[in-house]
């Protein structure tokens, strides 16, 4: 649905080209993490958020977005959305 999610780059004759793959191929997939009650639960969300802002897409197998919701309570979560 969205081509700017499905686009992974390849070489095409030396040069970077878009290639568009199904949605089924993405391999998106949305990560749950529950931390709630957690001692360490902020410090916890805290690393996750730095491990996630430090890791590299693959542009040419993709998926080049990741999602990832973490619960810290009953009615309190955070989503991160790269």
């Amino acid at each position: 649905r969205h081509e700017a999610l499905r686009t992974t780059f390849v070489q095409e004759q030396g040069q970077p080209a878009e290639q568009r793959i199904s949605a089924a191929e993405t391999g998106f997939r949305l990560q749950l993490q529950v931390l709630a009650g957690q001692n360490d639960a902020e410090d916890t969300l805290l690393a996750i958020a730095a491990q996630e802002a430090s890791e590299h897409f693959d542009l040419v197998n993709g998926p080049l977005v990741r999602g990832r919701l973490v619960r810290l309570g009953l009615n309190n979560g955070d989503e991160a959305m790269s």
